[in-house]
């Protein structure tokens, strides 16, 4: 498995990620895959016709639109379930929308395979869980708490 070293995203007042800055004032670094999976399943992917019948309204990256790289898009359908009920159907969505989201993870190798779940909790959120596996060897692990009915989705890590 190569090294990787991305800029980090923290998440900062009122709900909002941002990149870190060090003390030297450069970009914080960071060699975990936690600001690859907010991007991934916190930026908007376009909904299909069939999801959003009006064009202005399916969101997405821009910058999918004219991309070279074809089945790569950016983000997931997360953003979807904000108006939808607590049920365990709404858990399910939440699970396979973050599986499409993570896709990328196994075609670009970086990892063999990816497992989520998602588990209802309380009254108010349902927490998807991530395991990135190389071989049997769980090189990533992480839960995300996905609250309910919010416009804009807020992720605590663990």
């Amino acid at each position: 498995m190569a090294v990787r070293i991305e800029k980090k995203l923290i998440l900062g007042e009122n709900n909002i990620y941002d990149y870190g800055i060090g003390e030297d004032g450069d970009f914080i670094k960071d060699e975990s895959y936690d600001t690859d999976i907010v991007v991934s399943l916190y930026c908007d992917r376009r909904a299909d016709v069939s999801e959003i019948p009006s064009p202005e309204r399916r969101r997405g990256w821009h910058g999918d639109v004219d991309s070279t790289l074809q089945d790569y898009l950016i983000g997931s359908k997360l953003w979807l379930l904000s108006q939808s009920r607590f049920t365990q159907e709404t858990a399910n969505d939440a699970k396979k929308y973050a599986q499409d989201a993570l896709k990328w993870v196994t075609d670009k190798g970086i990892a063999d395979r990816v497992f989520v779940t998602s588990k209802r909790e309380d009254f108010n959120k349902i927490v998807v869980t991530i395991i990135f596996y190389v071989g049997n060897e769980i090189v990533f692990r992480s839960s995300y708490d996905i609250w309910k009915q919010s416009s804009f989705p807020v992720i605590q890590g663990a």
